[in-house]
């Protein structure tokens, strides 16, 4: 019976079963060894090799031929840029604009012309960040 065995064990290619115990478990990899390590275990002094590379990569940077072409592309991209994407959303704004006149009634309730402001500031808080920009809003008390 252990030829048979043997033989499965061969066809498989399983290890032979092990009798001992392992005395403690495989290593797991080192923390020092990683750059996050690295920035927990020292800081200051981790950080400060990253700025001299950082500046050092820099510096080499500052001697290339195209580094002039390349500011000037930014400093004056940039700014074009923005404004384009100003002048973009203001005439999207404008197509969508609407004039919307409100009556009062003869006679104001003091609740009613609590809930009109505060839905009115409300109007006006919005979100400040939308991805399209936020629309113009303003009213008038005549």
């Amino acid at each position: 019976m252990t030829r048979e065995a043997d033989q499965v064990r061969n066809l498989l290619h399983l290890p032979a079963p092990s009798t001992t115990s392992p005395t403690r478990p495989p290593s797991a990899a080192d923390l020092a060894d990683s750059p996050l390590g690295h920035l927990l275990l020292h800081p200051g002094a981790t950080l400060s090799r990253w700025t001299h590379q950082l500046v050092g990569l820099l510096w080499d940077l500052v001697g290339h031929p195209l580094v002039p072409i390349l500011a000037a592309v930014v400093l004056l991209g940039g700014p074009t840029v923005a404004w384009l994407a100003g002048r973009w959303r203001q005439a999207r704004l404008v197509r969508g604009a609407r004039w919307v006149q409100v009556l009062p009634p003869p006679v104001v309730e003091p609740p009613a012309a609590e809930a009109l402001w505060a839905n009115l500031g409300g109007l006006l808080r919005g979100h400040r960040w939308r991805p399209g920009g936020r629309p113009h809003v303003a009213f008038e008390l005549r």
